[in-house]
């Protein structure tokens, strides 16, 4: 019975003789040959190669290529390099690193006490929100500028806070947002969207 290695030789003999451009192949686990010279001598004597092979099953595919190589007429046209290779380390499968995922929406925080946003200006990203917690007992707003309009910033109007309440926004396009209270236009904050 043909051992697997022996039929692996072979195929891997005849895969080479159906390629004239391409002159070396595995011969085994353990020797890799490599036929050099012009392609009909190659092609030649790779074919006798692959007929000696299949004909002489119980002999190494190595000594079936010398004894080729020696008989051969064109055997000064082809060069013949048998190397030792040593055994291919096992390809371990490489998992590409996920590029750093986007740092996730956060939440700000601006207090509104004695009259004043704090802080008053603030950077943030696109996505992130604020949220504005009256302190005062004094009600107060959180309105896009400009006064009295608040056209800069559609949406960004908090309506009237009164003491211990909150609004939340959440800044979607980059910019420089200007705000202030409309009862109190002294009041004043800056939202900076990176």
């Amino acid at each position: 019975m043909t051992s697997p290695r022996k039929i692996l030789s072979t195929f891997a003999l005849i895969a080479l003789l159906c390629s004239s451009s391409l002159v070396s192949a595995h011969a085994s686990d353990e020797h890799m040959i490599t036929f050099e010279g012009d392609p009909a001598s190659v092609k030649s004597v790779k074919k006798e190669v692959v007929k000696k092979t299949v004909v002489k099953k119980k002999e190494p595919v190595k000594k079936v290529v010398k004894k080729v190589v020696k008989k051969t007429p064109v055997k000064k046209e082809v060069k013949k390099v048998i190397k030792k290779v040593t055994p291919a380390t096992p390809v371990v499968p490489v998992t590409p690193t996920p590029a750093p995922a986007a740092a996730a929406p956060a939440t700000h925080n601006v207090t509104i006490e004695n009259f004043a946003f704090g802080p008053a200006e603030l950077k943030i990203k696109v996505g992130d929100s604020v949220t504005f917690t009256q302190k005062d007992s004094t009600p107060h707003t959180v309105d896009t500028d400009p006064h009295p309009t608040h056209t800069q910033l559609p949406g960004f109007d908090s309506g009237t806070l009164t003491q211990g309440k909150t609004y939340t926004f959440t800044f979607t396009k980059k910019g420089t947002f200007t705000y202030h209270c409309s009862p109190h236009p002294s009041m004043m904050g800056t939202i900076i969207v990176e």
